[in-house]
């Protein structure tokens, strides 16, 4: 265990490392994590979120549409972005509108891993700020 710690927190200092040139050199770019990961706690991606221009956002997975395989209950589990892109970090920042009291599907087993797939509202939103960041008028998903 205490080698994949190791091994997985040279790639979260990779990670940082690219963003930073990223940064340095004027191109957008985005990280996006588990709300939750562990990683979040590191010294380096906590810098991140200090730097300059850098935006932070929490997009719940039941805000677009992540469901359970097994009960098609809508998944309360989140994603979290850094990036340099202002609108993308505005329009991924969703929360939780589910009614008070509401029980979300539990984020284990198959479900914890299926739910590291983006659901198509998710891409979605993505694509849609990417578009106009890029300059595209045309649609391209419908």
């Amino acid at each position: 265990m205490q080698k994949k710690r190791q091994e997985a927190r040279k790639i979260y200092k990779s990670i940082v490392r690219v963003f930073q040139y990223c940064v340095q050199v004027g191109i957008h770019v985005t990280v996006e994590l588990s709300e939750r990961c562990d990683a979040w706690r590191l010294p380096e991606l906590q810098a991140l979120k200090s730097t300059p221009h850098v935006h932070e956002a929490v997009t719940k997975g039941c805000a677009v549409n992540l469901r359970s395989k097994h009960t098609d209950q809508l998944m309360g589990k989140g994603w979290r972005i850094l990036t340099t892109l202002p609108k993308l970090a505005q329009k991924m920042q969703l929360r939780c509108a589910c009614p008070q009291g509401f029980t979300h599907a539990k984020c284990e087993g198959r479900d914890a891993k299926d739910s590291g797939r983006y659901t198509c509202e998710y891409a979605k939103r993505v694509v849609g700020v990417l578009q106009l960041a890029l300059g595209y008028t045309a649609t391209l998903l419908e």
